[in-house]
């Protein structure tokens, strides 16, 4: 009878053991990170964040890490609520061919302009005639490993957005 209520009893302090072992919580292994809000805004970030991976099947993207890539939409400079435009980038992170797509309502050049976190112009260059849902290739594989900026801009300079680029 003592061997049975002995091993009942380690059963269930196995048992609950196992269910707390369950339990998930936000965790990210980095070197410094942070978070804060003020009025409508917060920001979150990592630094040296060593796991993440992009899956995509079709269309369908996802991006798996503690914090995820984002994309900075800086607004136009002149508002034209006829005009609304958005750029699709993928895979982001990317290794080395970064696709855009144009989410427009009408036929424009753009400037692409990708710069370092320093601010230094690495390339500049003119799309003409891109048409609405256009797909582009931009290569990313002459680009060392880290986070890159890109604009893309109508030529006049009237539109802009702004799109952070990782190269792993």
């Amino acid at each position: 009878m003592k061997t049975l209520l002995r091993l009942l009893i380690i059963i269930t302090v196995m048992g609950t053991g196992a269910v707390q072992a369950q339990s998930l919580s936000p965790t990210v292994i980095a070197s410094a990170g942070g978070y804060a809000a003020g009025g409508n805004y917060t920001i979150s970030w990592t630094l040296g964040e060593v796991a993440i991976s992009t899956l995509t099947e079709g269309d369908f993207i996802l991006t798996q890490g503690f914090q995820q890539p984002w994309e900075l939409d800086i607004g136009n400079a002149v508002e034209n609520i006829s005009f609304d435009w958005y750029v699709i980038s993928y895979p982001n992170p990317v290794d080395g061919q970064l696709s855009l797509r144009f989410k427009t309502n009408r036929t424009m050049d753009y400037n692409i302009e990708i710069t370092d976190l320093t601010g230094k112009k690495l390339s500049v260059e003119t799309l003409k005639q891109v048409v609405p849902g256009q797909e582009i290739e931009v290569d990313f594989s002459r680009y060392a490993r880290g986070l890159y900026l890109m604009t893309v801009s109508s030529t006049d300079r009237k539109y802009v957005r702004m799109v952070r680029v990782q190269k792993y």
